[in-house]
């Protein structure tokens, strides 16, 4: 009974071993996205995670347009049906993209994803003009994540710090020490 046991418990870690390390990212371009943008994206991030993929662009779902802008929500909902099973996808929009946040239903944000879960999205419509590029990379890792289990972290300059409303991206230097650690047991190579 006991080798039965443990013969049971060594196949779920070899299992929950192979569910982590298996993951690919999908980089999820959605129509009117510029392909630089794309690359630049795609380019940085494969230096966080290795298994990353782009797929090809996707129409933004009509439903997911209220007023001009975008529901996160909703594009979330699409997003975690078009993925993989076992992976994370990440949508890339230039659009306009809004939340429930702080009573408002409209809240336009840079980014959303699942805590942990599987779906994100990243949108460079309210970035800083001249730095667009980079600052999607820093949306889109942000937002991984968050896809990966990380809360928002109370370190000035970490990638996960809380944006409060601002655009403080150009202060994020990368992942402080705890949110590195936690990464690199998720197999992030944070090059």
């Amino acid at each position: 009974m006991k080798k039965l046991l443990l013969i049971s418990v060594c196949i779920l870690c070899i299992q929950a071993k192979q569910i982590t390390t298996g993951v690919t990212v999908e980089l999820q371009p959605y129509e009117g996205l510029s392909e630089v943008y794309v690359q630049e994206v795609y380019k940085n991030l494969v230096k966080l995670y290795p298994k990353i993929v782009i797929n090809k662009p996707i129409k933004l779902p009509k439903s997911a347009c209220v007023g001009g802008r975008y529901r996160s929500d909703t594009l979330l909902k699409y997003l975690r049906k078009s993925v993989t099973p076992g992976n994370k996808v990440i949508g890339l929009t230039d659009k306009d993209i809004t939340c429930q946040h702080r009573g408002s239903n409209d809240w336009g944000v840079f980014g959303y994803g699942d805590m942990p879960g599987s779906a994100c999205v990243a949108s460079y419509y309210r970035l800083n003009k001249t730095k667009k590029a980079i600052q999607l990379y820093k949306t889109a890792a942000h937002e991984l994540g968050h896809n990966f289990g990380l809360n928002h972290c109370p370190t000035t300059g970490c990638i996960m710090a809380d944006a409060k409303g601002k655009n403080n991206i150009d202060n994020e230097n990368g992942f402080c020490p705890i949110c590195t650690s936690y990464l690199l047991k998720r197999n992030w190579t944070l090059k």
